[in-house]
């Protein structure tokens, strides 16, 4: 299955039609059609929209592959996050951790 055919496949499973499709995107409803029938791949600019409008990715829409979010923690700290951080950065925030932690325990 490739891009366009992902993208038709959860427009259809969306039952929205397809003029009002291309209007949410910012296109024409002819070039949708010639996305569909005719293997034009003008699509490509127009994928975060197409993405945020079919609520996927758009990760997802050219690898078919779709990744759940990172999970948080319970401190509420969202780990993927946090490892994008540089080492310095991350040292810092170990940092605030802790006296947090500190002083809500009355040390």
């Amino acid at each position: 299955m490739d891009t366009a055919d992902r993208i038709f496949l959860l427009l259809d499973r969306s039952g929205m039609e397809q003029k009002k499709f291309a209007e949410q995107i910012g296109a024409t409803d002819k070039i949708v059609s010639k996305w569909r029938t005719s293997g034009l791949k003008s699509y490509r600019k127009y994928l975060p929209q197409i993405a945020e409008v079919l609520g996927t990715s758009v990760e997802y829409l050219v690898t078919g592959v779709e990744k759940k979010p990172a999970p948080i923690t319970e401190s509420g700290l969202d780990a993927t996050k946090y490892h994008m951080l540089n080492e310095e950065n991350r040292a810092l925030v170990d940092q605030m951790i802790e006296k947090l932690l500190k002083s809500q325990s009355g040390e």
